[in-house]
């Protein structure tokens, strides 16, 4: 399973030009996922996936073509090299997804729902990163919990994230306010905004300092 990252940088880049990923190597599978979609609807491939009907399987050879060359263009050298073998741009596509959704066969759901929470559990902020950033990796895998068939109690995905702060006083009063279950911070979505306020205050008392 691919290495968990909060550096936004090393999860690829967009193309100004056409708005697809480039270099894409294995981080953020779903925002690379995304961006394919949109880049598929662009160029008229009404499905990008292996469920085409008899009406779509027509022009199937123009499209694979289209697959093909939309995957190649965007991915790093390593992960092209992994997909030479495959015959088409749908078994391309289907093996990415296989791998990064983790949704091959239910042995490989269960060994990433492990990882994936695992990862959650472990998740720490240092004084230094970027809290947001670091919120947002933690809503990341929350959802790719979610495509492997695990939804995560609200409430215990709250805790993860204010446990996984540094330490001071701000960031230590929002564990209060969650653990205490204060209307405020009764949702996750509530726990990141007051994180990310929180987190704005101590900077600018850093620059007073």
């Amino acid at each position: 399973m691919p290495k968990p990252t909060t550096d936004a940088s090393r999860e690829g880049k967009v193309s100004e030009k056409t708005g697809r990923p480039i270099r894409w190597n294995g981080q953020n599978f779903q925002y690379y996922k995304k961006l394919m979609e949109i880049a598929a609807r662009k160029t008229s491939i009404k499905k990008y996936d292996e469920n085409f009907s008899d009406l779509q399987k027509s022009p199937w050879e123009a499209w694979q073509v289209d697959i093909h060359e939309m995957i190649f263009s965007s991915v790093c050298t390593d992960k092209g090299q992994q997909l030479m073998d495959l015959e088409d741009g749908t078994s391309m596509w289907k093996y990415l997804c296989d791998r990064y959704e983790g949704t091959a066969n239910e042995q490989t759901k269960a060994m990433t729902k492990r990882q994936l929470y695992a990862q959650l559990e472990s998740a720490k902020c240092n004084k230094t990163d970027n809290v947001e950033a670091h919120l947002n990796y933690m809503s990341r895998l929350k959802g790719r919990l979610q495509t492997v068939g695990m939804t995560l109690d609200d409430a215990v995905f709250s805790g993860m994230l204010v446990s996984s702060l540094p330490t001071n006083d701000r960031f230590n009063r929002l564990r209060g306010f969650v653990d205490a279950g204060m209307a405020w911070v009764d949702t996750s979505e509530k726990v990141v905004a007051m994180a990310i306020t929180f987190d704005k205050a101590n900077q600018a008392d850093g620059q007073l300092n």
